[in-house]
């Protein structure tokens, strides 16, 4: 999947060959597909993480350590990166500006 997303957008919108209309109508499935797999990859790196800290605790961890410490922040800030990056995709207009002709 982040093959194909990679490929599509550098030649869509880097590859100066396709119109703006044609990018104009990708870009909505490319913010899609493109939040989708960080929310995938990143829910994948959770369930490693949690893996981690249950299999690596030898003393039980409702008794965490630092290392189950370290494991619960580093996946508080994880959930916290994705909420920003999808905030700042939806916060994209789909419409140019009032005045402004679209590039």
């Amino acid at each position: 999947l982040f093959g194909l997303q990679w490929a599509l957008g550098f030649s869509a919108f880097l590859f100066p060959k396709f119109s703006p209309e044609i990018r104009s109508i990708l870009m909505p499935f490319h913010q899609y597909f493109g939040s989708s797999i960080l929310c995938l990859a990143v829910a994948a790196a959770l369930m490693g993480h949690l893996e981690k800290a249950l299999w690596s605790n030898k003393v039980g961890y409702p008794q965490k350590n630092s290392e189950a410490m370290v494991v619960n922040f580093i996946g508080v800030f994880l959930v916290l990166f994705v909420m920003g990056v999808t905030f700042l995709l939806s916060k994209f207009s789909k419409e140019s500006p009032a005045g402004h002709r679209a590039v």
